[in-house]
């Protein structure tokens, strides 16, 4: 079985007019068929044989010009490939003009966002149908995403409807810096409580400058962001094995709290040279459970000091 729906086949035809009544009554533009046709939609059926009409009345149906087979290519590749010049001018016109409306709808979306209008969000959201996550986990000219920016604007009920919407919680490409991060830099408690929910690992990504969400806390001095990050029930999944110096002791924790910058500034040093008396208060009480490595007889957990 090729797993080609009737759309697949109607595609085939220089004819379109079986394709637009499957189309009128409700047929998918963009269902994939199965492995063994190469996991192909109507559109690149239609471009590999160059039927243009055809390719006219996808797109005007909605057809995903951007969607990849199971080898990676696009329509337009498989219409360049094949010859057909003609779909292909056609293709990336319309690439072009898909692109311009999904840029004007996330420009829409990051304005109510970053105004803290919940329910102009709501409404393009609603409005976006299937296309919501996509735009959503949208980064527009290098920006962060919309989930970013409402962590660092502290608009916890879009925070929790981006969320809701399939937000994830990617970093920024070049920076590095998290939703969780820029949550912690500007003391969005509330929020940091839901990231870490949500996304635990984003405790333990580093920035470009080598800092951890511990750091942002210590450079804002918030403590009781660092106290949440400290305390939290991290799943086993994330927690990673750490030897003391001494190499007298192990202990699991999601990330290194004694882990220096690119500058070799720890969160304790960081904390102590801007002269947050409680931040360093907090870090030096902060313990976790540890385990002897000497020899075989102990093995009994003991209480080891967090941070140094």
């Amino acid at each position: 079985m090729l797993g080609r729906t009737a759309l697949h086949d109607a595609a085939t035809n220089r004819d379109e007019t079986c394709a637009r009544v499957l189309l009128q009554t409700g047929a998918n533009p963009n269902i994939a068929c199965g492995v063994r046709a190469h996991s192909r939609t109507p559109l690149h059926v239609a471009a590999e044989l160059g039927n243009v009409s055809t390719v006219k009345l996808l797109l005007d149906y909605g057809a995903d010009v951007l969607a990849r087979d199971a080898e990676g290519l696009t329509a337009t590749d498989i219409a360049e490939r094949a010859g057909f010049m003609d779909v292909v001018d056609l293709l990336r016109a319309a690439a072009d003009e898909q692109e311009q409306e999904r840029q004007a709808r996330f420009m829409g979306l990051w304005h109510a966002c970053t105004s803290g209008d919940l329910e102009k969000t709501k409404q393009i959201i609603h409005e976006l149908g299937s296309e919501a996550e996509s735009v959503i986990n949208s980064i527009s000219g290098g920006s962060n995403t919309l989930l970013y920016k409402a962590c660092e604007d502290g608009h916890t009920d879009i925070v929790n409807l981006l969320l809701e919407h399939g937000a994830d919680g990617r970093f920024h490409p070049v920076t590095k810096y998290s939703p969780l991060y820029i949550a912690c830099y500007y003391g969005r408690k509330e929020i940091v409580r839901i990231l870490l929910q949500r996304f635990p690992e984003l405790a333990r990504i580093t920035t470009m400058e080598q800092w951890l969400p511990t750091h942002a806390a210590a450079l804002s001095g918030h403590v009781n962001i660092l106290e949440l990050l400290l305390n939290f029930t991290y799943p086993s999944s994330i927690q990673q094995l750490f030897v003391d110096p001494s190499g007298k002791w192990e202990y699991t924790f999601p990330f290194d709290i004694n882990a220096s910058d690119v500058t070799g500034q720890t969160v304790l040093y960081m904390a102590s040279c801007l002269g947050n008396q409680r931040f360093v208060e907090s870090l030096l009480k902060f313990r976790v459970w540890g385990k002897r490595v000497l020899t075989a007889e102990d093995d009994e957990p003991v209480e080891k000091g967090g941070a140094g």
